[in-house]
């Protein structure tokens, strides 16, 4: 029997039994075989046959023809010869001419099929960055080429010498490291490709549970080798005796697994430098660590002195530390100087702010999501646990962590593995632990507040940082300190602060902390005119409260500029804006609406300028809560006194006292 197979690059296009004595192919509609391609002439080539001989002929095609890779014009036939029609190929099959079997086309066709998608599935991995992509990309394609039941990609761990899993498809996640794991680690002991046709005929493999919880029929397998180095494993199985693999099936999975190699060697290099340039960003971004040493904690109490010794000797240990003190103590500065001498000092220190997460980010913020986790999720996001791998992660304000996110942080403590929103896969992580917090976690416990549980998990080692207002001393040292700062920061040359405006500062109680008298001097810096910072300089109530006498002076003082526009042009519109957000109570929307901005280039504007919100009103609302505490003091609890001196209505004097907690009566 004479059959022609059509082929249309490399897929079974049709099968024609050779019935007649003539059969034309063109891309005409009158041709006996229409092959409608542009390659394809309208009356291309003949096939015909004399006394019993088959023949092909050129019709006079604009591309010609070719008879196994030779062109020609005519030529006679014989079995298994291959003519190139345009991008057409036709197989000619003489049985009676001693092929030994017909042949099964249904075989070939699939054949054809599997290295045509092969080879389409190897050209795309160039442009697959991501190395997630091109995992979920390798096996699915994979399971529907190999008509796979499951699979999975195991990649090779160099530092624990473990396989552990990259990717799988239909294995219960539960499963993912057990099931068929006996021919995976067989695999990659021997190096060498396996294949499994009948699993009850494999002895040492039967009584293996992985396969028989499975019950697999048939398995191929094959090593991912690049330069004598294991890589990982590739895995794959079917649960139909109908569909069991054979040695093509091995081999080709072999070959593709020879060029794949390098390409997912490539992709995990990639994926790696990515995660370093993002680790890289957040260290560059606001986490960078200033100094090598403690050098940058400013003091000489005996209260500095003495936290600093306790956080040398916590540096050199890699424990997690619990850092406590009011809001604005420096609590970040000092994680960092521990990150700094530390073992970690040359890995990332990434800071979170519990208290600035919004509550429905805050977990996807630290462990990362998957695309589609949630509405919103467009591409894959690496957590901050991630980012700081090998370093050091500081979690300030943790006594505002929701309750739940408590819960799972206590875990990711204990097991040290993290998992992103949307996934089931744990990711081991390599992180010291630094968190901080202004709460009063031994009363929070009790009240249900903070979870037992994570307090003793985080408080292996405390470290308190005293109040800027028991520390008085050191308020000169803060002083010449901001002084340097901001002469280098805006081109000025203060030659200090004069001793009146020196007691001052020393005498206030800062409610603020440091953060407060850096916000003081900044605008000091703004408003002095002379050489050295007057009384004039700093705010009123300061003077009112530390008993300095409070300068009379005949007109404003004029704002000096840096003389560098740029920076003038920062130094106003930071002050603007945090004016106008002083006015508005730090609403964003209406300080937005205020001053005539649209609310995403208040927000940027605000990033770009270093403008804290939360920090700004909660100095304001610090400094506020005393001047109404000293004039209770001063009036005996006598509202409408105190309402005058402030000029504050009552109402608002009786909303302000219940907001903040205070009760009239302590001072009547």
């Amino acid at each position: 029997m004479r059959n022609l197979i059509v082929f249309l690059q490399g897929r079974l296009f049709r099968t024609i039994p050779l019935d007649r004595s003539a059969i034309v192919f063109g891309r005409g509609g009158d041709s006996d075989v229409v092959l409608d391609h542009p390659s394809v002439s309208r009356t291309h080539a003949r096939i015909f046959d004399v006394d019993g001989r088959w023949h092909v002929i050129d019709e006079g095609s604009t591309n010609g023809i070719k008879v196994n890779g030779r062109v020609i014009i005519k030529a006679s036939l014989n079995h298994g010869d291959q003519i190139e029609v345009g991008v057409f190929t036709v197989h000619f099959q003489d049985e009676g001419k001693g092929a030994p079997r017909p042949v099964d086309t249904a075989r070939v066709e699939a054949a054809y099929t599997k290295l045509q998608s092969l080879f389409v599935l190897s050209s795309n991995f160039t442009s697959l960055v991501n190395f997630a992509e091109l995992m979920e990309k390798m096996i699915d394609c994979l399971l529907d080429i190999f008509q796979a039941e499951r699979g999975f990609v195991l990649l090779h761990d160099q530092k624990s010498g473990k396989l552990k899993p990259a990717i799988s498809r239909r294995i219960e996640s539960a499963d993912t490291g057990s099931i068929s794991f006996t021919v995976a680690q067989k695999v990659a002991q021997s190096r060498q490709p396996m294949l499994i046709t009948d699993i009850d005929a494999v002895t040492q493999l039967r009584l293996a549970q992985s396969i028989q919880r499975g019950d697999i029929r048939s398995i191929i397998c094959t090593p991912l080798v690049h330069e004598k180095k294991l890589v990982g494993i590739l895995y794959l199985d079917s649960q139909v005796r109908a569909r069991a693999y054979g040695p093509d099936d091995l081999k080709l999975l072999e070959s593709f697994a020879q060029h794949a190699t390098h390409i997912i060697e490539n992709a995990v290099e990639k994926d790696q430098l990515r995660r370093d340039v993002l680790a890289l960003k957040a260290i560059q971004k606001t986490q960078s660590v200033e100094s090598d040493d403690f050098s940058a904690i400013i003091g000489r109490s005996e209260s500095i002195r003495r936290i600093i010794q306790q956080a040398q000797a916590v540096a050199r240990q890699d424990v997690t530390t619990l850092i406590l003190g009011e809001s604005g103590t420096g609590k970040e500065l000092l994680a960092k100087a521990i990150h700094a001498a530390s073992r970690r000092r040359d890995r990332p220190f990434v800071a979170v702010n519990c208290l600035a997460l919004a509550r429905d980010v805050i977990e996807s913020e630290l462990f990362g999501h998957e695309r589609g986790a949630f509405t919103g999720a467009v591409d894959r996001r690496v957590g901050r646990f991630e980012l700081a791998d090998g370093g050091t992660i500081f979690l300030d304000e943790i006594g505002e962590l929701p309750q739940d996110l408590q819960a799972k942080l206590l875990r990711v403590l204990q097991e040290r593995q993290i998992e992103r929103v949307g996934s089931t896969k744990p990711i081991d992580i390599d992180v010291r632990l630094l968190c901080a917090t202004n709460i009063d976690l031994d009363a929070a416990v009790p009240a249900g507040k903070f979870r037992e549980d994570l307090y003793y998990r985080i408080n292996v080692m405390s470290l308190r940082l005293s109040p800027l207002r028991e520390r008085r001393d050191d308020v000169p040292l803060l002083v010449d300190h901001f002084v340097h700062a901001f002469n280098r920061q805006m081109g000025r040359a203060l030659q200090g602060v004069a001793p009146d405006a020196l007691q001052a500062l020393v005498n206030y109680h800062w409610p603020g902390n440091i953060r407060e008298l850096r916000n003081v001097m900044e605008r000091a810096f703004v408003l002095e005119t002379g050489s050295r910072i007057g009384l004039d300089s700093l705010p009123f109530n300061l003077l009112k409260a530390a008993g300095a006498p409070r300068v009379e002076v005949a007109e404003p003082p004029r704002t000096t500029y840096p003389k560098q526009f740029t920076r003038a042009r920062e130094v106003f519109e930071r002050m603007f804006i945090q004016d106008a957000l002083g006015r508005n109570k730090g609403n964003i929307t209406a300080t937005a609406s205020d001053i005539g901005l649209p609310r995403k280039t208040l927000y940027r504007k605000m990033e770009l300028l270093k403008i804290d919100v939360g920090e700004l009103t909660q100095a304001q609302e610090i400094s506020e809560q005393h001047q109404i505490l000293e004039s209770l003091k001063k009036h005996r609890g006598n509202i409408t006194a105190v309402s005058n001196e402030l000029g504050i209505p009552r109402t608002s004097i009786y909303r302000k006292l219940t907001s903040y907690g205070i009760d009239v009566k302590d001072f009547q």
